[in-house]
């Protein structure tokens, strides 16, 4: 037990070693598909694409194969295009896709080889640096 009228107690400092800043590589976003039919007829009416389950904001919607994506707003508002009935969604599936960041190789400058000697020498003495 310390003594408790001895001054306070000297500790030494542990340098901080400071992580390199990671960068990153890759990053993923998730993506929602969702197959429509009509409640009032059966029919399909088409796949639903959207960054988040329920839709919020803009939405794509694929109708048919071979027609151009529509991009909207309001996905609650859809109606069969036969019957006018209520669409719902029957099969809702989430994918996630990865984005590779690019790689600027003047700034990274790839190391090749093993290590001058006198530059191994110099890290085993300061091993600090």
């Amino acid at each position: 037990m310390p003594d408790a009228n001895a001054g306070p107690s000297t500790v030494a400092p542990v340098p901080i070693v400071e992580d390199a800043p990671k960068v990153e590589r890759r990053r993923s976003v998730v993506r929602v598909r969702a197959e429509l039919t009509c409640l009032l007829c059966g029919r399909d009416q088409g796949v639903l694409e959207a960054a988040t389950w329920p839709p919020t904001g803009s939405v794509r919607l694929h109708p048919a194969p071979g027609h151009p994506a529509v991009r909207f707003d309001g996905a609650g508002r859809l109606h069969c295009v036969t019957c006018g009935g209520c669409v719902v969604a029957t099969d809702v599936t989430s994918h996630r896709i990865w984005i590779d960041v690019p790689i600027d190789w003047q700034a990274e400058r790839p190391r090749r080889g093993r290590p001058p000697k006198r530059l191994a020498a110099q890290r085993t003495a300061d091993p600090a640096a």
